[in-house]
């Protein structure tokens, strides 16, 4: 038995340093099945709004839109965002958590209702079926998330949480299969990494039926009504104030619309896979990128946690991409016609 002790010692230290290796090199340690299925909590009605939450959240897209630069055509899921940057705040701490209440708007109210508006327009969309959405965040090892947040982001928010092997190949082939099966057409929003990746998020849009072209009766003001989902011009038409005011304010009944012409179409590149770094940063949203405390999502986020890169996707699934009448061009929201909420914006 003593010959044989030294052997055994050898091949425990052996096992030991072969498990770290798995455990370093293995492409992602999924600990929560990413949500595929529709679930809606509740029936979605107008007196389940909170109005200021509302407000809140269409502020945020707004100011989205108008960090919107360039010629080319972009549009950005920003109710997608919003629970992508929601999560970051329901598992952060001090003093990261202040700057993301502060950029949402939230202030000292918390994030109680805005997270409970997040969960409406989820529940709006997933009993429409005609609109998808999806995010998920990815944490590359050794930067773990803890099951307790995972379980609660999944369940509050539908954001899917992964932990990331180091191995590069492995990690990128595994957030490639994650969009491939999560929607169909869905492109890996990260397909390469670095050394100095730790946290990486994304979020997607996608969109069923072809809205008419239609104008209001009293203010001219161009948009597009789908079977679920609306769209209405907010630069460069008349009733642009008018938008800005339904959207803002209070829960209201939708202008009444007149038929103006042939049906929408989404700009041609609009589909494409972005990175909005330099939005996030108009948005004084670009300390995400420095030093952050996630202490709240696991102890080994310290206040040297950076988000490295969030992108987003938006999908037509039987729109084909074109020009719109240029009539009818400009900066536009996307809208939830039940809540009321602003769930992507754009230019054209």
């Amino acid at each position: 038995m003593k010959r044989a002790l030294p052997f055994l010692v050898v091949g425990f230290i052996v096992l030991v340093f072969g498990l770290a290796f798995w455990f370093a090199t293995r492409a992602s340690f999924k600990t929560n099945d990413p949500l595929y299925e529709r679930r809606v909590s509740d029936v979605v009605t107008p007196n389940r709004v909170n109005a200021q939450a509302l407000a809140l959240h269409n502020d945020f897209a707004f100011r989205v839109l108008e960090a919107l630069e360039g010629e080319e055509p972009m549009i950005v899921p920003t109710a997608a965002l919003t629970r992508v940057l929601t999560a970051f705040l329901n598992g952060s701490e001090d003093p990261t958590y202040t700057k993301l209440a502060t950029n949402l708007g939230i202030g000292d109210q918390g994030e109680s209702d805005f997270n409970s508006l997040q969960r409406l327009i989820l529940d709006a969309e997933n009993e429409s079926g005609d609109v998808r959405e999806g995010a998920a965040i990815w944490f590359v090892w050794p930067y773990m998330p803890g099951p307790g947040y995972i379980r609660e982001m999944s369940d509050t928010l539908e954001v899917d949480v992964f932990k990331l092997g180091s191995a590069r190949l492995g990690a990128k082939k595994t957030v490639a299969s994650w969009a491939e099966r999560r929607e169909p057409g869905l492109t890996s929003p990260h397909d390469s990494f670095t050394d100095l990746d730790i946290i990486m998020a994304n979020g997607f849009l996608a969109l069923s039926g072809a809205p008419e072209l239609r104008t209001t009766k009293t203010t001219g003001l161009f948009a597009a009504e789908g079977p679920s989902w609306d769209l209405y011009w907010v630069d460069g038409m008349e009733g642009r104030e008018e938008t800005v005011r339904l959207l803002k304010g209070a829960v209201k009944a939708p202008p009444e619309l007149i038929r103006a012409g042939p049906e929408w179409r989404p700009p041609t590149g609009s589909e494409q896979s972005r990175e909005l770094s330099k939005v996030l940063a108009r948005i004084d949203l670009g300390f995400l990128k420095e030093d952050n405390d996630f202490r709240g999502i696991s102890p080994e986020l310290t206040r040297r946690s950076a988000v490295t890169r969030i992108a987003t996707q938006v999908l037509w699934n039987d729109l084909k991409p074109g020009r719109t009448p240029i009539e009818a061009r400009g900066r536009f929201v996307i809208v939830e016609p039940k809540t009321r909420a602003i769930i992507a914006v754009g230019k054209d």
